[in-house]
């Protein structure tokens, strides 16, 4: 009893310190750093429960996969669509990043878990040796492809989309993720540089004209190295002529995060 109170604890203690590592590198590599350490753990206490059963401990792994999908799927996912709704009546996500996310585990976990009850190369529902290495190398190549989506190739499908973002936690949550440490935003009416001050510009414009959005102007974003270019214009909402038009010139630092915009109006908001 003892040595079970002291694993759980060293276990919630190891996820605490990788959330606060997540929450300071901000999306998408917190969600990877939290993953990493959650997938260690439970391999480290998996591999020390079979080396300690012997042959009555042979499907824990498996098991244990199928247990952590479920639990995933049905009670944190579940959940969180349940109360988010109840709360929002309407609940925001990027389809582009949860699609991805959701394919890939469905195909981990084909691969790794329904498959072997048709295979015929071995008596039961279960790889021969050659089968289970193309699983193993398949599952790490689909893996690794997702990790360079989700942190390359897409970064924005997985990254919180701050300028709308009315609620001060989550939108410095979200600024962390999008902006450097040292961030700068100009344009000629603001001249502001790091998380807090970048927030409360936000948070004036919201105030300033309540009830707007943001939208690009145009279909692309013209980028080549670290620079990219774009127009935006500040609507209402609920559609109409716009109150505000700007041309802004964006400059990204070696972690994929803004370090500086410099911003040029064609159209100010009215005082």
């Amino acid at each position: 009893m003892i040595v079970a109170v002291l694993l759980a604890g060293a276990v919630l203690a190891a996820v605490h310190h990788a959330e606060v590592v997540a929450h300071r590198v901000g999306e998408p590599y917190g969600s990877l750093i939290l993953a990493v350490a959650v997938t260690v753990i439970e391999v480290g206490l998996i591999v020390t429960l079979m080396v300690s059963g012997g042959d009555h401990t042979s499907t824990l792994a498996r098991d244990t996969v199928f247990a952590a999908c479920m639990i995933t799927c049905n009670g944190v996912v579940g959940p969180s669509l349940l109360v988010g709704s109840l709360r929002e009546h309407v609940v925001p996500f990027r389809a582009e990043g949860t699609s991805a996310a959701l394919a890939t585990v469905a195909t981990l976990a084909t691969l790794t878990l329904v498959l072997p009850t048709f295979t015929t190369s071995t008596p039961g529902p279960q790889f021969s040796g050659a089968q289970l290495a193309f699983a193993a190398v398949a599952s790490l190549a689909l893996y690794l492809l997702f990790v360079f989506v989700q942190t390359v190739r897409h970064r924005d499908y997985f990254l919180p989309e701050a300028p709308g973002e009315t609620d001060p936690d989550a939108r410095r949550t979200a600024i962390a993720s999008l902006w450097s440490d040292r961030g700068r935003y100009v344009d000629p009416l603001a001249d502001v540089e790091g998380h807090d001050q970048i927030s409360a510009l936000i948070d004036g414009v919201q105030q300033q004209v309540p009830g707007h959005v943001f939208e690009l102007v145009g279909d692309e974003v013209d980028a080549h190295h670290n620079v990219a270019r774009f127009q935006w214009q500040l609507v209402p909402s609920a559609g109409g002529e716009p109150v505000a038009i700007g041309f802004d010139v964006a400059v990204t630092a070696e972690d994929g995060r803004i370090e500086s915009v410099l911003g040029f109006l064609d159209k100010a908001p009215a005082a």
